[in-house]
């Protein structure tokens, strides 16, 4: 039942239809934002991103789709962390060039047909747009002002309006033959109503070997039975046991105000002074009283054991990994201004032998034969999971049930478990108080469907009930020209030159 009443609703919230991305890409590829090429500007912008049936989509147009769906998004998730707006934009490139090319051929397949624009039409759309006009009447001068600074032809931008407007007239075709009834709208507000509450448990490899103990004398035996596979594991894995020269250092850094030379010549007199009262055993005590680097100050100027991997500005680096233990650096000049350096401790890196670490290799093979054992007892053919091994894995290593909280199925993310479509394909086939095991990105969910509630339901004769009609009309239409184009992209020629992994 969850499934029908979630289909309409659900797929809406992962899958961008045409209509919705229709005149989104276009103003994104037209939006005017200044002439400055941006982060993707320069030598490639004038290169091909794509050709669909001959048509190209120049690198121009999609430097300037990406760049301000980039920023929309950016902007819409302003308050949220910096690592959780960059998941947000996450395979931009790709989905935009995607919905470029869709929206090309789309736009061609619609002039195909034999719907044609009228440059009237062409020309009253563009007056209508806010963009063009000033005090509410359209200005020809502020609209060739914004093409030209924009690096956007007449004839590009209203070749664009033109196959917008006949891939929409197109689309309108799919909606007539698609109507939407009163009982449509029922299931939709059905739908909208529907409250879930799940229970969950999260059995993952990590926290299974973090919980396992292994004796002394259960590593000794292991090693003694199974000395092959141990040697196997230490000869197929060797950069597990290779470590690399470190070195143990510690810095006094006197900043410089700005980069002129009047500055840094201060900052030089006061490091040289500094330098000069630093004796063999109160390097510690002068980086607390001098250093201007607050994060090393009060730890005496330690910055830890590093290696060659370090992320040090180069000459920095390059002193510390010169200097011998225990001399003082010149000064060192870098942007942030003078460091003294003094390497406190150094040490040889190299592979350790296998004798050494075969407890080691024994212990990790003992608990991750342990996990999968654990883990393959779980499944049941039958049930989608063994009960009985559960409860003995939850006991055993102290797993404990979440919950939820109260949910829409209207909701693109389950709270605590996210959008993976695997969850609500699972939850689609539970009856309240059933379970059944997920498995997804390397773990193991047992999830139980605790509570299903509807809230009443709404009358389709309400106000904002056609306006859901007129939305569900969009969907269906938008579904059915998506389906339209994937069929006839099958046999369209079309090419991609952009490589997504350089906009991650």
């Amino acid at each position: 039942m969850l499934d029908k009443v979630r289909k309409p609703t659900k797929t809406r919230s992962f899958k961008k239809y045409f209509y919705v991305f229709l005149f989104a890409i276009i103003i994104s590829t037209f939006i005017f934002m200044g002439s400055g090429s941006g982060p993707l500007g320069g030598g490639a912008a004038g290169g091909v991103a794509a050709v669909v049936n001959d048509k190209i989509i120049t690198y121009k147009e999609f430097s300037r789709a990406y760049r301000n769906q980039e920023q929309n998004i950016l902007d819409q998730a302003k308050n949220l962390p910096d690592a959780l707006r960059k998941q947000y934009t996450r395979g931009l490139a790709q989905r935009v060039l995607e919905q470029m090319v869709q929206l090309e051929l789309a736009k061609q397949l619609a002039v195909k047909s034999g719907i044609s624009v009228s440059s009237a039409e062409i020309r009253d759309q563009i007056s209508s747009m806010p963009t063009f006009q000033e005090n509410g009447r359209f200005q020809t001068s502020r609209y060739q002002q914004l093409l030209t600074a924009n690096k956007i032809s007449t004839a590009e931008f209203e070749d664009s309006i033109r196959g917008s407007i006949a891939f929409d007239r197109f689309r309108k075709v799919f909606a007539d033959s698609l109507k939407v009834t009163s009982e449509d709208v029922e299931l939709e507000n059905y739908a909208k109503s529907q409250k879930l509450n799940v229970d969950f448990l999260e059995v993952s490899r990590q926290a299974l070997k973090k919980a396992i103990q292994v004796s002394a004398s259960e590593q000794n035996e292991f090693a003694g039975k199974n000395a092959e596979e141990i040697k196997q594991y230490y000869d197929s894995n060797s950069a597990e046991f290779t470590s690399k020269d470190k070195v143990k250092v510690s810095h006094i850094l006197i900043k410089t105000k700005s980069q002129s030379e009047a500055d840094y010549k201060e900052a030089l007199d006061k490091t040289l002074k500094v330098r000069s009262e630093i004796t063999e055993t109160n390097f510690a005590e002068m980086a607390k009283k001098y250093s201007e680097d607050t994060g090393s100050k009060v730890k005496g100027g330690d910055l830890g054991e590093v290696d060659e991997d370090v992320s040090f500005v180069p000459p920095f680096k390059e002193a510390v990994f010169s200097l011998p233990v225990g001399k003082l650096s010149d000064p060192v000049k870098t942007n942030f201004g003078y460091h003294i350096i003094k390497v406190m401790d150094k040490k040889s890196g190299g592979t350790e032998p296998l004798d050494k670490v075969k407890g080691q290799i024994a212990k990790k093979l003992i608990i991750n034969k342990k996990v999968e054992k654990d883990l393959a007892s779980l499944s049941s053919k039958e049930e989608g999971f063994n009960n009985t091994a559960l409860e003995d894995v939850k006991k055993r290593y102290g797993l404990k049930w979440q919950n939820t909280g109260a949910f829409s199925v209207e909701q693109s993310a389950i709270p605590k478990l996210g959008s993976t479509e695997k969850f609500w394909q699972t939850l689609s086939d539970l009856k309240v108080n059933e379970s059944k095991m997920v498995e997804t990105d390397g773990k193991y969910y047992i999830v139980k469907l605790k509570e299903m509630n509807f809230e009443k339901v709404a009358s389709a004769d309400s106000k904002s009930d056609q306006g859901l009609m007129e939305r569900l009309s969009q969907y269906r239409s938008g579904d059915a020209v998506q389906s339209w184009v994937d069929n006839k992209s099958k046999s369209a020629r079309i090419k991609r030159n952009i490589d997504p992994s350089r906009y991650q």
